[in-house]
């Protein structure tokens, strides 16, 4: 069992998605929880994994939500843990 952890700023995209690359790869299934560290607005966010591209072992995409509506071209920490192999 392999764990990690880490936090990083991005800035999302229009569609409110964006990628964080985990510092090493999973060999096999792993499995993301990703939270909201802050964001400038102090708006209540709700992280997502996108798995709609599949997913990769070496880091995670996901989408950045304020309530129900998408969160787009915004700079939010994201803080985060997985788990795997």
């Amino acid at each position: 069992m392999k764990i990690m952890w880490g936090t990083a700023v991005i800035t999302t995209t229009s569609s409110g998605d964006s990628t964080i690359n985990f510092p090493t790869a999973f060999a096999s299934g792993r499995q993301v929880v990703a939270i909201n560290g802050d964001h400038a607005n102090g708006a209540s966010l709700t992280i997502a994994e996108n798995i709609s591209a599949g997913q990769s072992m070496s880091g995670f995409n996901l989408r950045v939500f304020n309530g129900t509506a998408i969160v787009p071209n915004a700079t939010v920490r994201i803080s985060w843990h997985a788990l795997g192999n």
